[in-house]
């Protein structure tokens, strides 16, 4: 519902500075003091428009306070002088207001949960035509807007289109869109007694945002909007906005940069200077600047985006590594290990592969690389979890973090077959769940869950099917996974990918941590929080890519004692927990023995897929040939692991009349079941 009251909030967010934390780096670097709140709650944060300073609780005590993202020890004319002048805005009866969303030990995926969507939300078009510098501006706006409520939403192509048709059901959210125009937003802004949580502009020079090879600088400007609440817009556009105030103007410094004398030099100033920007339990985002669609979430959520790029400088490694450890474990990472852009038809990219590729910017000996299990292993080892959101591009996310789960569970559940000795139970897993791309695409001629390809095909519905999603998304994408709530028949069912709340790499968990950091303990935190989502998704199992990468015997005792710790961790948390569904494929390289196909760990069955990835059935004329290949395979499995299997179906190439059809040529023996009762039949 709308709001129809605006109260008056002042509330000055008093939070501590932790010790210097000069130890326990394994590198031996020396960290900055960083704000230790360990609710990672900023909400409510009040400044009046005409001045820019905070309001204060006078009962505050000054000593237990550090300056805020909206104090001038951080923000104001000691650190910033507005070359440009300004008129300031309004007659004294317009109010900014800081709202911020919530994150937890339960939630570290940040969701906003007081207020609901507006009934009316604004939907302003992206068109490729469209000046990248409003490409740059509309997401900015958007992401502040959206704090407030779900109100701004994008359409940057027809799957935004589609969703929004998609939410005006009644039995999901009513919405009654209205259009609006790029060439609204000012008035728009202007003419809200909130300015849509919009305190200023940031000024930058026109040619950043024009250059071909994109400079970090957008993805610094990016963390100062985040931080200030501004919206960023070229000196020579800063006659449009003519009543809003320049709060940061960086065109002026004198320095090769403006205010800085190199990108390594304002990555490193930016981070400095806002700790907010890395304070504890902050999601963070690796993110290439010229990917402009998910600007909203990071400036919503005040993320800074890094960025390990071609000649990246060791000084800018090591301060990526101090957010890394300073934002703390059991955190999100957003964005992706590629750089999509190339084939981004919003990108200056388009068609560049070989300067739009990753692997044109991302060379750092290691750190960091285009190569997906190379991130993930980076990520994994700060005991981060990756929701990849940007392999084609997921926008919107600040508008749907503001949706509630319509309903808050599955509507209907798979019903639990009665155990026969004759029969062969099957799994039949969906996956590709870790992307979010994959989740949230939702039209033809796209790769998405929700398209006709998948989840309305006809014949879903026909046979039990698992289908894998990351379990972040119930908060990171709540309209979507509510639209496969409702929408979901009595054969659908859901699995957690990959390999948790997030994605991540088990035996990579926590190596690039402090000295001394018990790492057992974070699996289990993580594990406990991934149990809390299954719960949200409605599901008792869970995807877990391999352990490691070598021979799985070679590390069989290490990758079942790791596991056996995070099976105790979900069931303490999802007591219903019954079952593993491991690898992604039967992987030939991990040598898994026939006699390992199933293992126990903690009282919880293993199955490892028992099928290759290649189960190429989504072309027509090509299907039968790989259906025979198929049942071939699964009909040539030692009797005795034939009772019970994990059938891997790799998303990019089934759909479900191809899975329809390889029950039949199986036949009545053979019984399709979901992974939720998989565990529990089996023992």
């Amino acid at each position: 519902m709308s709001i129809k009251k605006r109260k008056v909030l002042s509330l000055i967010v008093a939070v501590t500075l932790s010790i210097s934390l000069t130890t326990g780096c394994s590198d031996g670097a020396t960290r900055r003091p960083i704000i230790d709140d360990s609710s990672a709650v900023i909400s409510e944060i009040e400044s009046e428009s005409e001045s820019g300073t905070v309001v204060s609780d006078s009962t505050s005590n000054p000593s237990n306070s550090i300056q805020s993202e909206a104090n001038s020890n951080n923000t104001g004319s000691s650190v910033i002088s507005n070359s440009t002048p300004t008129t300031t805005p309004g007659s004294g009866k317009q109010v900014y207001k800081d709202y911020f969303s919530t994150i937890s030990f339960a939630n570290p995926v940040p969701k906003s949960t007081n207020l609901s969507p507006s009934k009316t939300p604004f939907v302003i078009s992206v068109p490729t035509s469209m000046p990248r510098w409003q490409r740059y501006m509309l997401p900015a706006f958007e992401g502040l807007a959206n704090r407030k409520q779900s109100r701004i939403f994008l359409n940057w192509e027809a799957s935004d289109a589609e969703w929004m048709n998609r939410w005006k059901d009644t039995e999901l959210y009513g919405f009654s869109p209205v259009n609006k125009s790029v060439n609204d937003v000012y008035q728009m802004i202007m003419g809200d007694t909130d300015y849509y949580n919009v305190k200023g502009l940031l000024i930058y020079d026109d040619s950043i945002i024009n250059q071909e090879i994109w400079s970090m600088l957008i993805n610094v400007y990016t963390g100062i909007c985040a931080a200030e609440n501004l919206i960023p817009v070229p000196k020579s556009q800063r006659a449009n906005f003519a009543k809003l105030p320049v709060i940061f103007d960086a065109t002026t410094g004198g320095k090769t940069l403006g205010r800085w004398s190199s990108q390594a030099d304002a990555y490193i100033w930016v981070i400095d200077t806002y700790p907010i920007l890395s304070r504890k339990g902050a999601p963070m985002a690796i993110q290439h600047p010229s990917c402009l669609r998910e600007v909203d979430y990071y400036v919503m959520n005040k993320i800074i985006p890094i960025f390990y790029w071609s000649g990246c400088p060791q000084t800018v490694k090591d301060k990526f590594r101090e957010v890394f450890i300073s934002t703390g474990t059991n955190g999100m990472v957003v964005g992706c290990w590629d750089i999509p852009t190339w084939s981004d038809e919003h990108s200056a990219q388009r068609n560049k592969p070989s300067m739009g590729g990753s692997l044109s910017f991302v060379k750092t000996g290691g750190d960091q690389a285009a190569n997906e299990h190379v991130y993930i292993h980076l990520t994994s080892g700060y005991g981060k979890a990756a929701l990849t959101t940007a392999e084609k591009g997921v926008q919107n996310m600040s508008f749907q973090e503001g949706l509630p789960l319509k309903p808050s569970k599955p509507v209907l559940s798979p019903i639990k077959p009665t155990y026969s000795a004759s029969k062969k139970y099957m799994t039949l897993h969906v996956s590709d769940g870790d992307n979010m791309c994959y989740v949230n695409e939702a039209v033809d001629g796209g790769f998405g869950l929700t398209t006709s390809r998948w989840w309305n095909e006809a014949s879903r519905g026909a046979v039990n099917i698992s289908w894998s999603i990351g379990p972040g998304a119930v908060d990171m994408l709540p309209g979507v996974v509510s639209y496969l709530f409702n929408t979901s028949s009595d054969m659908d069912s859901f699995v957690g990918a990959t390999s948790g709340w997030g994605y991540m790499l088990i035996s990579a968990y926590g190596k690039f941590l402090p000295a001394g950091t018990d790492r057992n303990a974070e699996l289990t935190k993580f594990y406990k929080t991934t149990g809390m989502y299954q719960k949200k998704l409605g599901t008792n199992s869970q995807h877990i890519l391999w352990s490691y990468y070598r021979d799985y015997l070679q590390n069989r005792t290490a990758e079942l004692a790791d596991l056996a710790i995070a099976v105790n961790a979900m069931k303490s948390t999802n007591p219903t927990f019954n079952c593993i569904l491991g690898e992604y494929g039967k992987n030939t390289r991990r040598n898994i023995p026939w006699q390992n196909s199933i293992e126990n760990v903690a009282g919880v069955p293993l199955f490892n897929a028992v099928d290759e990835i290649a189960n190429h059935l989504l072309n027509e004329t090509s299907q039968d040939y790989y259906l025979n290949i198929l049942v071939n395979d699964i009909k040539a499995i030692p009797t005795a692991n034939q009772k019970f299997m994990h059938v891997f179906c790799t998303n990019w190439f089934v759909r479900p009349n191809s899975l329809e059809e390889l029950c039949n040529r199986l036949g009545p023996n053979y019984v399709a079941v979901s992974s939720n009762h998989l565990g529990s039949l089996y023992r």
